[in-house]
């Protein structure tokens, strides 16, 4: 069942950092922890960490937090402690927790840095700071990184919307996200926020491999 790629699991999916999305994202459905999600919970849990996927990870942590900081009160503020003091010892020996994981888990491939990632954000960015309504081609995402890799994608569902569709286009994505999760937290459907919120995090992942950033809206049209 699960094939080995890069010694990253990707199960029946053709590549492990979208079967990680797909998977983390059956992590956060099942978040609120009612006993009959408890063994998906612990299956989906499973293979995200045998799919080693960074982005999915933090996606997992953040939507995660979210979830209980808004659904358990007082829980918040051992949250708040708990981040604040977790972010403080990141900034402190970041080096020494890179390394370390690194060696623990070289699946992660923590070495590898942002992997022109940054690079790519970038150019996406100047491009459309020169230009923000022009309408592009997926064509014009290669031709813009082909001097700095064989990439297809500027690894940034946000910034290639704007290249692609215009800054006004992706500025009214991502209104209509923040909005979304707002709107669920006022009323009290904090597992419905917190996964609208992990597909925004996560939203590369399924965009990238999908090829558009047009597939993203067939994962949030599953929240409705």
């Amino acid at each position: 069942f699960w094939e080995m790629f890069f010694n990253r699991s990707m199960s029946i999916f053709f590549d492990p950092n979208y079967a990680s999305a797909i998977i983390g994202f059956g992590v956060i459905s099942a978040i609120n922890l009612k006993k009959k999600r408890r063994v998906l919970l612990a299956i989906c849990l499973i293979g995200c960490f045998l799919a080693f996927s960074k982005a999915t990870t933090i996606a997992i942590i953040i939507s995660t937090v979210f979830y209980f900081y808004f659904s358990i009160p007082k829980l918040r503020l051992p949250i708040i402690s708990l981040v604040t003091l977790s972010a403080f010892v990141f900034i402190s020996v970041w080096e020494d927790i890179f390394k370390f994981i690194s060696q623990s888990i070289p699946a992660l491939r923590l070495e590898m840095g942002m992997n022109l990632r940054d690079f790519y954000w970038k150019l996406g960015s100047d491009a459309v700071i020169q230009d923000p309504l022009s309408l592009r081609t997926s064509s014009d995402v290669v031709h813009l990184i082909s001097s700095y890799g064989t990439n297809t994608s500027l690894h940034n569902t946000y910034i290639e919307t704007a290249f692609l569709y215009s800054l006004p286009i992706s500025f009214l994505l991502i209104t209509t996200i923040a909005l979304s999760i707002i709107g669920y937290v006022f009323s009290k459907k904090y597992s419905l926020a917190a996964a609208t919120l992990y597909l925004a995090v996560s939203a590369n992942n399924f965009t990238f491999m999908l090829g558009s950033p047009n597939a993203l809206s067939f994962f949030f049209t599953l929240l409705i």
